[in-house]
């Protein structure tokens, strides 16, 4: 039985060799679309009371695994001082573009509401439509995986001030396609210790043969 023991041990070393490793995923945000609308937010005359918003690249990520997630910053709004004499609310769009290009959920939409101190514009809140109770979560492909792309609410924020946008990326699923690092790769720390413990049986091995052939 000994005899095949370096047979199975070369075997499990060479396993470990050619056992796929794990391929990561790059995702870059190329561009963001945000915009503003005032429309429904009335202020009274040359009060100059104004929701503004301004969107920018975070850059990218490398996802290394299903469930791997990616939080960033992607824009930010000031909201310029005034006097309200109507409606509180006012709306904000963003858009994301993806290299590689995605397909499905890439934008959202959200309704900001201002809150008032005898009459002056104070600051106020923000909610995604995706956050919203029962709302479907925003799910969209980019190369050969697919991502949930999370937006992060605001509770409150003042005239004034600049307020960061942030969201949060995560991986789902993704498919390893040949060429991109599966197969001959680095091997996995598992596999690493299926091929020393493979070499090394080897090598326990040898040494007992070599012993028996002195003694005999």
């Amino acid at each position: 039985m000994i005899k095949y023991v370096p047979a199975l041990a070369g075997v499990a070393a060479l396993m470990a060799l050619t056992a796929p490793a794990q391929a990561a995923v790059s995702l870059s945000i190329s561009d963001v679309t945000l915009d503003t609308y005032n429309g429904n937010l009335h202020c009274l005359p040359s009060s100059g009371c104004e929701l503004l918003g301004a969107g920018y690249s975070p850059g990218g990520y490398v996802f290394q695994d299903d469930g791997d997630s990616w939080s960033f910053d992607f824009g930010s709004l000031f909201i310029v001082p005034g006097w309200i004499g109507g409606d509180q609310n006012a709306s904000v769009s963003v858009d994301f573009s993806f290299d590689p290009k995605a397909t499905g959920d890439t934008g959202d939409a959200a309704k900001a509401k201002y809150g008032i101190l005898l009459g002056v514009f104070t600051g106020g809140s923000l909610k995604w439509d995706s956050n919203k109770h029962g709302a479907d979560p925003l799910i969209f492909s980019a190369g050969n995986a697919q991502f949930q792309l999370t937006l992060d609410n605001l509770g409150g924020f003042q005239v004034g001030n600049a307020v960061d946008l942030t969201g949060t990326i995560t991986m789902l699923s993704h498919v390893d396609l040949p060429g991109d690092g599966a197969g001959l790769g680095v091997p996995e720390p598992a596999s690493w210790a299926l091929m020393l413990c493979g070499f090394g049986a080897v090598g326990g091995t040898l040494r007992m043969r070599r012993r028996s052939v002195g003694f005999a």
